[in-house]
């Protein structure tokens, strides 16, 4: 049976896109060979039940691989690797003061992406799966960076060090952000 060609894929991929590709992330972190990669991509795509083929493979294969290659031949990823200590998808749980309007002390949870420490200090890093095209982006864009700065203030709580760079990675755009 001959493949049909790819379905169309909206510009707004959804949270199960975003799943799928902090997964292949994650993946690639454990130092999965090509083959263990591909399988664990597959199984992610069906599992997120992402468009497939007429031969049941899943349309995004391809592309999420090589975008999670992409992603981890980048100078931020050299830079993880060669750091003392990486963590990826960390959770964490941790009570600050001061967030949200109400200023009073919050219980703060979620899971770092990517975080590592170099010499200097703690680098967090949050990838963002959504596409910079939205007319809405600038306003999520805001919240992203007050997202970072937040799992930023929980980290430093936590380990009792600085985190010294935040960086945003837009996976559709292929560009980062810094501060």
């Amino acid at each position: 049976m001959e493949a049909r060609p790819p379905v169309e894929v909206p510009e707004s991929r959804g949270r199960e896109w975003g799943r799928a590709v902090h997964a292949a992330l994650a993946a690639i972190a454990d130092g999965l060979d090509d083959e263990a990669l591909r399988a664990v991509v597959r199984a992610v795509l069906v599992e997120e039940e992402r468009p497939l083929d007429d031969a049941g493979a899943p349309v995004e294969l391809d592309e999420l691989v090589e975008l999670a290659r992409a992603i981890a031949a980048s100078e931020l990823w050299e830079r993880a690797r060669a750091a003392r200590d990486v963590l990826v998808e960390a959770p964490f749980a941790v009570e600050l003061e001061g967030v949200g309007e109400s200023g009073v002390r919050t219980l703060v949870e979620g899971a770092i992406d990517l975080v590592f420490r170099e010499e200097e200090g703690w680098v967090v890093v949050d990838y963002k799966t959504d596409v910079g095209t939205d007319p809405a982006f600038p306003a999520r864009r805001e919240a992203y960076r007050r997202q970072v700065d937040l799992y930023a203030a929980a980290w430093s709580r936590l380990t009792g060090e600085p985190v010294v760079e935040r960086v945003l990675v837009y996976t559709a755009l292929g560009r980062n952000e810094t501060w």
